[in-house]
């Protein structure tokens, strides 16, 4: 399982109605494989906080070994060209994150 580390509090959280679930990482670390890092830093760190996804999918893809498959020229082909070059980078940060 690849997780995003970055805390989106929900309306209960914002209001105080309730806390921030603590322990969420460690927990599913119990029962399964886990890459937890901060995609949403690297992606903001890239440019484009809004690619944090695709920084997931990359290392997803490096956790997973489906490196046969061409996912930089799918990215290219489906995302739009504005955003190709910020998307290929954050794949490309995703798969360096996962191999760290």
């Amino acid at each position: 399982m690849v997780v995003n580390t970055t805390q989106i509090p929900s309306l209960p959280v914002l209001s105080g109605d309730c806390q921030y679930p603590r322990g969420i990482v460690e927990e599913l670390k119990k029962h399964v494989p886990v890459w937890a890092f901060d995609a949403t830093k690297v992606a903001t760190d890239l440019g484009n906080p809004k690619s944090a996804n695709v920084v997931l999918l990359g290392a997803l893809i490096e956790a997973l070994g489906l490196h046969d498959i061409d996912w930089r020229g799918i990215i290219a082909k489906t995302v739009k060209p504005a955003f190709v070059d910020i998307n290929l980078k954050a794949f490309d940060a995703g798969v360096a994150a996962a191999r760290q």
